[in-house]
């Protein structure tokens, strides 16, 4: 959906979920087939001219990780373009959920086609090798990186009451704290991702993208207290104005 004003074209590969309470009841995976097919379309009907980033998540497969791919150098060699790579791979509670030989195609085929990076900790342990467990940790871990790519680490660690997130680029790195807050909600990441590219899109640097977009999540977070599942459709808009937090120098 249209995030800060952007339109979006949705290629997704996980569609058609029920949910009740907290057990998912039903749910396809969309064969990476249909999602070239998809891009195909796209194509033809001339939607990819005015294309000016692409974020790309979720992919459980190596197929579709190709896909996905394929379309972001396809897009590149057509007109430039913004990358955002958020390495949906997994989380500390449940290590990998995707496919271990599409989590290495991320890193080895997506990442070197990305300007921004979006991992949690988790993410970023598993594509650098290392296993941090605190800020130093995280911060060494996200350096392994080339100096372009600007790296926004979410849930990166906790410090007493406060949850904290990174952004690390090459010119140096910052902080953001929210409060920590027990039994959010998934879907954090990815909603920091889309908020991200939408405030990077309408011209913010990447320093105040990143502070609106953590505000923006703690929004939405904080007004889905005791629901299931994020409540989008009444905080988007909340959370898209919200006021940047404070970013630290670290």
């Amino acid at each position: 959906s249209p995030v800060a004003g952007c339109g979006a074209a949705a290629v997704s590969a996980n569609i058609s979920v029920a949910r009740t309470a907290s057990n998912v009841t039903g749910a396809t995976i969309e064969h990476h087939e249909v999602l070239g097919e998809i891009a195909e379309a796209l194509w033809r009907n001339g939607w990819m001219d005015g294309v000016d980033a692409v974020t790309t998540g979720y992919l459980p497969t190596p197929a579709h990780v190709e896909v996905a791919a394929e379309i972001v150098a396809r897009l590149r060699a057509h007109h430039p373009l913004l990358v955002l790579c958020d390495p949906v791979l997994g989380d500390e509670d449940t290590g990998i959920y995707i496919e271990p030989q599409a989590a290495a195609l991320v890193r080895d085929r997506l990442l070197p086609l990305a300007d921004i990076l979006t991992p949690n900790r988790f993410e970023i342990g598993w594509l650098t090798g290392a296993s941090p467990k605190d800020a130093d940790a995280v911060l060494a871990a996200a350096r392994q990186f080339t100096p372009g790519l600007k790296i926004a680490i979410t849930s990166a660690a906790r410090s007493g009451d406060a949850l904290l997130s990174y952004l690390v680029t090459a010119s140096g790195a910052m902080s953001a704290a929210v409060p920590w807050l027990d039994r959010v909600p998934h879907g954090t990441g990815d909603l920091f991702a889309a908020l991200l590219l939408g405030h990077l899109l309408h011209g913010d640097d990447d320093a105040a993208a990143f502070a609106a977009a953590v505000a923006g999540v703690d929004v939405v977070v904080r007004r889905s207290a005791g629901a299931d599942v994020l409540q989008l459709v009444a905080a988007l808009q909340p959370a898209v104005a919200a006021q940047a937090v404070p970013l630290t120098a670290i």
